[in-house]
């Protein structure tokens, strides 16, 4: 690491800040949210800081105690998530963002963004039992 940041500093006569730079192979190491697989075939993929600061996100937005209408929630969800997917949609591997989408499904349905005494009302409105609302 030393070497090469003596050379970028003599040639180019850049600082290297040591605590954001180091020498590594592509698959031990995140680049703007990707990471690299190894193997024969190398293929870019979502790395885990960004899926939990997406996840993060998701659970900020659809916070019960936020107190916006459905509407809004999904409106701000839908926005959020065409922006990432525009940033991440060139990723090489889909199994990442299936599990995303099942994981995005589940938190829906767990009456986070509903809430969930809205969630039972609306259940009850169609004559559900509360032990089938569970289940939707």
């Amino acid at each position: 690491m030393e070497s090469v940041s003596d050379f970028i500093t003599r040639r180019f006569k850049l600082r290297v800040n040591a605590a954001k730079s180091k020498v590594a192979s592509a698959s031990a190491c995140e680049f703007l949210g990707f990471t690299f697989t190894h193997g024969q075939a190398r293929k870019r993929t979502i790395g885990p800081k960004a899926l939990c600061r997406l996840k993060d996100r998701i659970r900020e937005l659809t916070r019960r105690t936020r107190g916006t209408s459905i509407q809004q929630v999904v409106a701000n969800l839908a926005r959020y998530l065409r922006g990432w997917m525009a940033y991440f949609g060139f990723t090489e591997t889909v199994r990442p963002l299936e599990d995303l989408d099942s994981w995005i499904r589940r938190h829906q349905h767990q009456g986070h963004a509903y809430g969930g005494r809205a969630h039972m009302e609306i259940c009850s409105r169609v004559c559900m039992s509360s032990q089938e609302c569970r289940r939707v």
